[in-house]
């Protein structure tokens, strides 16, 4: 009878999180593709993205700013993702995980992101998409494709 209780909110948050996930793989879709329009749907209107190098050093851009400056990138960019972890309470949602970064075939750097989402009607968007930057200690993995 408890089991039967606890079952529907473990299913819903289940499917919280995959869709969390979802949005982060089209945000970097919309990365790859150099698509500002997708990245800023993905996007909340006050989203912020911000680098965290191993000096402590942070960059910050506006959400917007950091979209529009896809199209300008002349590489394609590969990011990918592994062991997600995700925690979702109500309309708030965080992922955590890490990845490797992809410039065309070489190889750039690996880290870890921990991505904030809202729910904004049923859609998740980024409010806040943090990483870290590290150029050492990576695993050796093959080029993104």
């Amino acid at each position: 009878l408890l089991s039967a209780l606890f079952l529907p909110a473990a299913a819903a948050q289940t499917d919280d999180a995959q869709a969390v996930v979802a949005t982060a793989e089209r945000l970097f879709d919309a990365m790859r593709a150099r698509d500002t329009t997708a990245a800023l749907a993905l996007l909340h209107p006050d989203a912020y993205v911000l680098a965290v190098f191993p000096s402590g050093d942070v960059e910050v851009a506006p959400g917007r700013d950091w979209a529009r400056s896809l199209a300008g990138i002349t590489n394609e960019l590969h990011e990918r993702i592994w062991a997600p972890r995700v925690e979702v309470d109500g309309a708030l949602a965080t992922l955590w995980a890490r990845y490797d970064f992809h410039e065309g075939d070489r190889f750039s750097h690996c880290g870890t992101d921990a991505f904030q989402f809202v729910r904004a009607g049923a859609q998740w968007r980024l409010l806040v998409v943090t990483f870290t930057v590290e150029t050492e200690g990576c695993a050796e993995r093959a080029p993104a494709r």
